[in-house]
């Protein structure tokens, strides 16, 4: 059981990993684009929150939203024969009203909902976790026993419950918390009582957490830090060693290039630093790093005759050299003055490589 409100000594948020329940969505009458959908868009760009949800998410926002088109139809069109009727009543054109057109019930899936959800999984990249096929026993067994989001009379949570059940899944797979954001009562309390969930009531209760780690006074030290050689060799090397899980993009003039490998020569620079989490004995950080790296490159060198007829095609393997930017996640260790590397890994993106290939696929 986690709460918000327990942890005293530390500061920032306790997780990275951010889950709305549908009660966020409607109270934002489902638009992405409200403020506070703005920011939180822009700390899921930088990877200092990640998102998830569930199908049975979706699908409940779905609905939901089904049914607010639904009556904005049928008010429309209430209007549109009371409208009518008074036409009716008056044959003189002064009296007469202007009498839109009546609309159909919107398709299944809305464009309205396509939207939201081509938002929330290609811009925000949400993890979807499936709670649809989450078996039943789980939530059975706390609707029968009176546990949360149950324990009110004639409660029938079983959405909440089986989305929760699964982000619990999730988490102790990943040996990860994660923040369940809700200001229904029955989601609060059933996230407090299961491991892993951390019941937080809004996303402005969450944003603070953040700017009050960029602010503890230990951010200037930490940064200082990262330009040290003790810190910077361990950080090359734990980065090195992460790097072949890491997805590479080609992204020069070479036909078809494909990235078979990476390899990190040297840290040019640490571009900045911003401490997520400050803790008794740990701090979270997210920085961006400009890495000097070499890249082998499998590409497809076509070769076409003077007059622009195809002769032949080969592939190819190119060693590439190229400074590119990361966003890296740091978790360091510190006692007393002494601040050392934990771990490190690379975020979601991937690493994109070029070269001034002058040759290129045209004419040789």
């Amino acid at each position: 059981m986690t709460d918000t409100d327990n942890d005293k000594q530390s500061v920032g948020p306790a997780t990275r990993h951010i889950f709305l329940d549908t009660e966020v969505f409607r109270s934002n009458r489902h638009d992405l684009n409200t403020e506070i959908m703005t920011v939180l868009g822009g700390y899921l760009a930088d990877e200092v929150f990640v998102l998830h949800t569930t199908d049975v998410t979706l699908r409940e926002v779905g609905r939901q939203i089904r049914t607010m088109e639904s009556q904005l139809v049928k008010d429309h069109n209430k209007v549109v024969r009371d409208l009518t009727r008074w036409n009716n009543r008056y044959f003189h054109a002064p009296h007469r009203l202007p009498v839109p057109d009546p609309l159909s019930e919107p398709a299944e899936p809305s464009k309205a909902f396509r939207d939201f959800e081509r938002k929330l999984r290609h811009e925000w990249n949400a993890r979807e976790h499936s709670a649809a096929d989450l078996q039943i026993g789980p939530v059975l067994d706390r609707y029968f026993s009176g546990q949360a989001p149950f324990d009110e009379k004639n409660s029938k949570e079983f959405p909440d419950a089986s989305a929760l059940l699964a982000l619990q899944e999730w988490c102790a797979d990943a040996d990860e918390s994660i923040y369940v954001v809700s200001r229904d009562k029955a989601v609060q309390r059933a996230a407090k009582d299961l491991d892993h969930l951390v019941a937080i009531k809004s996303l402005d209760n969450l944003f603070p957490l953040v700017t009050a780690a960029q602010d503890h006074d230990i951010a200037a030290t930490i940064a200082a830090t990262f330009d040290e050689p003790p810190l910077l060799d361990d950080l090359q090397e734990a980065l090195s060693e992460h790097i072949d899980s890491v997805g590479g993009r080609y992204d020069g003039e070479r036909y078809e290039g494909d990235v078979l490998g990476l390899e990190i020569e040297e840290i040019e620079e640490i571009e900045d630093v911003t401490v997520l989490r400050v803790d008794e004995d740990r701090v979270s950080c997210l920085a961006h790093v400009r890495l000097f790296v070499s890249a082998e490159v499998e590409y497809q060198d076509v070769s076409y005759s003077s007059d622009g007829y195809y002769v032949a095609e080969e592939y190819g393997v190119a060693e590439i050299r190229d400074s590119i930017t990361a966003r890296i996640f740091v978790q360091l260790e510190r006692d007393d003055q002494d601040i050392t590397l934990s771990s490190a890994q690379f975020g979601a993106e991937d690493l994109v490589v070029t070269d001034d290939f002058e040759d290129a696929y045209y004419y040789h």
